[in-house]
Parts: structure tokens; sequence; C-alpha cells
């Protein structure tokens, strides 16, 4: 163990086995750090490392003060074109990617992190750590002399603030969207009972969410974010969020019959909508964005502050007031 940063000590784990064993002194950090995210929960994160690590070497460094955890930087190092690269464990299934650090130690444990990096034993390339919110203490830490950081936006995410009422939310909608909803509320009607689900069986619903998936990606080059290794990881955090109390699925049913799933979290008053499936035989009546409206009313429900759409830029958020989040990326790498 390497002592940096005063009063910061570091320690490096390759192993799953030693990540399986940190997960309740990991997790219980996570939930001390306010800035925290669904991404950076230890029980969405070691699921990703056994669907998706065995092609890396694992790199996750931990700082501790006095033996208290107060920071886990969840690494991995893989090899492509450019060479060894350090990346965040959870990469291309996670909206934001940070690595924790208890409230206090946000810039010292950034700062301890890229120098135990520096001068680790591990041989790497280039240090790409993304994606990273603005607020993140990475893109304020400077780097010795001899590397080169480069920051860059990577992408741009939607979040809806939410008001204290459902019937707040209801009166910032457009009368002309407003009348586009009673439409399709009423088509929807004539095709059967409508209901609104929450607290569905598990495997019954995630099953149903994969099918919507699977069969809109079945006639595409691409597998979908969902398909082969991707099932059984999503299936496994998933569960272990519900288990948590942090996930939450929401489903349209009409007619008895399942026609649309919306598969997210809820943390620290906030919603994040991560995927919607419908079955496009329905898609007349727009249920993804029925479906929507419902999950939105549920978490002013729950007292939400805000819904985080994450990823795409359809246009009807936009005309519900949404406002954008840039993501970074942020390259280290030795200059030439």
């Amino acid at each position: 163990m390497l002592e940096i940063s005063g009063s910061l000590s570091a320690e490096e784990i390759g192993s799953i086995e030693s990540l399986e064993a940190l997960e309740p002194e990991w997790r219980s950090l996570w939930q001390r750090c306010p800035s925290a995210t669904p991404f950076q929960n230890p029980i969405w994160l070691i699921p990703w490392w056994r669907y998706f690590g065995s092609d890396k070497q694992l790199l996750t460094l931990l700082f501790r003060t006095r033996g208290d955890l107060v920071g886990v930087a969840p690494f991995c190092i893989l090899h492509d074109h450019e060479g060894c690269k350090v990346m965040p464990v959870g990469i291309g299934v996670s909206d934001y990617l940070d690595a924790l650090f208890a409230p206090g130690y946000e810039q010292a444990g950034a700062e301890a992190c890229i120098n135990h990096l520096l001068h680790s034993t591990t041989h790497w390339d280039i240090c790409e750590l993304q994606p990273l919110l603005a607020e993140s203490p990475f893109l304020k830490t400077e780097v010795p002399g001899g590397m080169i950081a480069d920051v860059r936006q990577t992408d741009q995410l939607t979040s809806l603030k939410l008001p204290s009422e459902p019937r707040a939310f209801r009166s910032q909608l457009s009368s002309h969207f407003t009348k586009r909803l009673n439409k399709a509320y009423r088509q929807a009607h004539l095709l059967g009972s409508v209901r609104f689900e929450t607290g569905m069986p598990f495997h019954k619903t995630f099953d149903q969410l994969l099918r919507f998936h699977e069969a809109r990606w079945s006639n595409r080059s691409n597998t979908g974010a969902l398909m082969r290794r991707a099932d059984a990881f999503h299936r496994e955090a998933a569960q272990a969020m519900l288990h948590h109390g942090t996930l939450r699925l929401y489903g349209l049913n009409i007619g008895g019959q399942i026609v649309a799933v919306l598969y997210g979290f809820r943390h620290r008053r906030r919603g994040y909508f991560y995927l919607m499936g419908f079955d496009a035989a329905f898609s007349k009546i727009s249920p993804g964005v029925l479906l929507m409206i419902y999950a939105i009313e549920e978490l002013i429900r729950e007292e939400a502050i805000s819904c985080e759409f994450l990823r795409g830029h359809e246009p009807f958020k936009y005309r519900w007031g949404v406002s954008e989040r840039n993501t970074y990326g942020l390259r280290i790498h030795h200059r030439t």
C-alpha cells in the first residue's frame, strides 16, 4: 500500500473476487457521495466486469485514510490499435462514469488517482476517462510535465426539472401536445382496457423488454444494447437494483397485454430513464410517450426533483422544457 497525498493511501486490486469482497464497503461510499449516479453503484459495475471484462485487465484503485475507504476508481486496461488504454469499468453501457470520492476528498482523490496511475508499475499508453460530467474533479486536475491532457465533449444528455405535483407537470405541456396525448389515450382505450403498472413480476417484465428491444434491432446490422452478453448483464444488474430499491420498471398494459416497458432507476430524488421498449404493432398510439408521461408523474409522486432522460434527443422532450448537460472525455497521454 502506497502513501500519497498526505493522509491518503492507495491500493490496487485486480480480481473479481476482490471487487466482490469490497462491495458492501464500496456501496456504503456510493451512498455517502451526493453526486453519485446509479452507474457508479458497485451492483452495476461488478456485473459489467463479469460479462464484459474477459478481454481486459482489472485495475481498480482504492484510497483510504486511517483505514476508512474514501475513494474508489474502478478502471481496467484494454488493448486496441492505440496500445494499452486505461478506461473506466462500465464503459459502453453507462451514461455517467466517474471515480467515487467521499465528500471533502474529491479533488485530492482525483489528483492522487492520476498520480498513482503515472507511477504505477502497470504499463499503459493512454488514459481515457469518460463520460464525465462538467463537475468531475478529474477535469480540474493538472497533469505533470511530460504528459498531455485533452478534454472533449462526448455527448449531450437531457434533464427535466420536476414540479411538486403531477398536475403542474401537465400544465407545462402545450395545448397542441395535450390534444395529441388525449387522442392517443382515446385510441388506446378503443383497443382494450388501459392500465399503467409498476411492481410487475421482474423476470416476466424484463423478458418482455428484451423481446421488444431485440425485435427493434432484428433487421439491423447493429445488435442493440440488450442483446447477447448484455442481456445477462442487464438482468443481473437490474435485479440487484430492484433488491436495493433503485430499479424502476414501468409497464403499459392494453387489453391484458404488455405493450411497452420503461427501464430506469431512482436515486437521491432523481429519476433516470435508461431504456424504453414497445410493441411496434401499437406504434400509432405512441405507447412510449404515454408510458413516459405516467413514469414522470410517478416520479413526482415519489418527490423526485428531476428526470434524467439520458441519451436521445426526441423533439417532444424539448417541448417539455428539458435542459441539456454535456458529458466529457479526458484523455491523458505522453508528450511525443
